[in-house]
């Protein structure tokens, strides 16, 4: 029990270490700012419409969400510093429930251990969970993920005495965590497999590892599981019909696209998979914004569904709690199309998955640290580097959270062609004076956005990319807009040889200008009967 009261306080103090400064931060351009606005200009508070709006259209039902930030707004008037610190707490709580679930959940040799404050120290640092912690609006995957721990531990419960009855507690407490957000719908299926281990720890009833025993109960809780995650979809899709008088175009859309292209969708949806798996193992380069992913990742998706294919086939506890994770993500991979979020992928998509997968890989890397007979030594000195690295990475990044100019700065230069994050860099410019940069950002913006030729905004973009080394992005947007406005016409390339010549005039960057062939190189090149050629110089100083 001393023991466990150490890790527990250690677990405490370095997540304050690690995530303190956060309170400091600024409120985000990015919806936290529209989300604190409508709290602060309501007159009062209806319970009752917090769960029930009846009238207009919505997409998202997260009343749960919802009624934190109302205590918080009886508490502390919504101060952003302690906005951000209840984000740290929620985080808090997930790391310690895991800590619990752990002890709970592994078997005796690891329990017993370094191996519950391994898994809990590196959930708390894993990179992925900074965008979670940091961002006010992510709070909606910390309550979700808190009131799955709780379900896990209870189904936990079940799995240790064979008392169904624990189930229906898994279900009352996974209710609030739904109306946290929709991704804990997935939860059912992950306790399904949950309960179809083969039972290798202390926490086994009796008659647990005789084979006909094993196959009707992974046969009954499949079936439960199935059962529970339709019932709760029902569930929802009824409070939904209660709360909005009518459905949000974005979710028809969705649907439509699923209809339309099936397979375009799948090949979506396991290229996700493949990402955000690669994510957890190797999670840099992080962004706010993940606009497209490599097709490469479609391999690698394969290759996980035929890892899952395996896990189910073994279904040892490692395994399971693979799969509890993949079944968590899940919903993410719904959401590729675009339809729906505004970013279609994203790194706070992968917080509820993180703890069940960080628990998989321990008990695996435990096995196979006695497996290759390594020494205790270089074991746990290689696992203290991973979470030490984990934990100054994950500093660093919540300092970019500090400021929104420094966030959106990061974000834009990550993902340079998504006009609405220029937008946000725009309004973080404006509010620090730069009213130059500003303008200088809604220039581009604009030019992304429009399908009208505007020279000036798209001398902006053109610019700011070729000073990013962007070459053959600004080609290819230079073309497709021109081609847009004038089409295949002499025109066209008139204007395309007057274009770049603008380009190289206007600035005075020797840097920009060498990355651009003088317009004298181009007049005897670029004529009205000759296709579009490369405009950029081939020099390795270009590249």
């Amino acid at each position: 029990m001393r023991r466990h009261f150490l890790h527990i306080t250690l677990l405490v103090c370095v997540v304050a270490a690690i995530f303190h400064r956060l309170m400091l931060a600024e409120i985000s351009v990015v919806d936290d700012m529209v989300l604190l606005k409508g709290m602060l200009e309501s007159e009062r508070f209806d319970l009752g419409g917090l769960f029930f709006p009846g009238g207009g259209a919505g997409v998202y039902y997260r009343p749960m969400t919802g009624l934190s930030f109302w205590i918080e707004s009886l508490l502390w008037s919504l101060r952003p510093s302690m906005l951000h610190l209840v984000n740290i707490l929620f985080h808090l709580a997930n790391v310690l429930l895991l800590y619990v679930m752990s002890i709970r959940i592994l078997p005796d040799d690891m329990r017993k251990g370094y191996a519950p404050l391994a898994a809990a120290l590196l959930f708390a640092f894993h990179p992925l969970v900074n965008e979670s912690v940091a961002w006010i609006s992510g709070r909606t995957d910390l309550l979700a993920t808190v009131f799955v721990l709780l379900s896990t531990l209870a189904v936990q419960r079940c799995r240790e005495t064979g008392r169904s009855r624990y189930l229906a507690v898994a279900a009352v407490a996974l209710i609030p965590g739904v109306l946290a957000k929709e991704t804990a719908l997935a939860f059912p299926l992950a306790a399904a497999w949950l309960l179809s281990d083969r039972r290798e720890g202390a926490h086994s009833p009796a008659g647990a590892t005789n084979p006909s025993r094993q196959a009707g109960r992974f046969l009954r809780r499949a079936a439960w599981g199935a059962a529970a995650t339709l019932a709760f979809l029902l569930g929802v899709f009824l409070l939904r019909k209660q709360a909005f008088t009518a459905d949000d175009n974005r979710i028809d859309k969705a649907l439509g696209l699923i209809v339309d292209s099936p397979g375009a969708i799948l090949a979506d949806m396991l290229s996700a998979f493949g990402f955000y798996l690669k994510k957890f193992l190797l999670p840099l380069p992080l962004s706010f914004t993940i606009t497209a992913i490599s097709p490469w990742y479609l391999a690698v998706g394969i290759g996980v569904v035929l890892g899952c294919m395996w896990c189910a086939l073994r279904r040892d506890l490692p395994a399971v709690l693979f799969l509890a994770g993949c079944c968590m993500i899940l919903p993410a991979l719904l959401l590729t199309n675009g339809a729906v979020a505004w970013t279609p992928y994203a790194e706070r998509y992968c917080y509820p998955a993180l703890p069940f997968w960080v628990m998989a890989a321990v008990m695996r890397g435990s096995r196979l640290i006695r497996q290759m007979r390594i020494s205790d030594r270089a074991a746990h000195a290689t696992v203290i580097t991973v979470i030490v690295v984990s934990a100054v990475i994950t500093w660093e990044r919540n300092g970019l959270w500090l400021t929104n100019e420094a966030l959106m700065a990061d974000t834009v230069d990550k993902a340079p062609m998504f006009a609405r994050v220029r937008q946000y860099y725009m309004l973080a410019l404006a509010a620090k004076g730069d009213t130059a940069g500003a303008k200088r950002q809604e220039n581009i913006s604009l030019a992304m956005d429009g399908s009208r030729y505007v020279p000036e905004q798209d001398l902006d973009l053109a610019e700011d990319l070729v000073r990013r080394g962007l070459h053959k992005k600004v080609f290819d947007f230079v073309e497709s807009k021109l081609r847009a406005e004038f089409g295949d016409t002499p025109r066209l390339y008139t204007t395309m040889r007057l274009f770049y010549r603008e380009l190289y005039e206007r600035t005075r960057d020797e840097q920009v200008r060498a990355r651009i062939i003088p317009y004298e190189a181009l007049r005897d090149s670029v004529r009205t009967d000759m296709p579009l050629m490369p405009i950029f110089s081939l020099r390795s100083s270009a590249s």
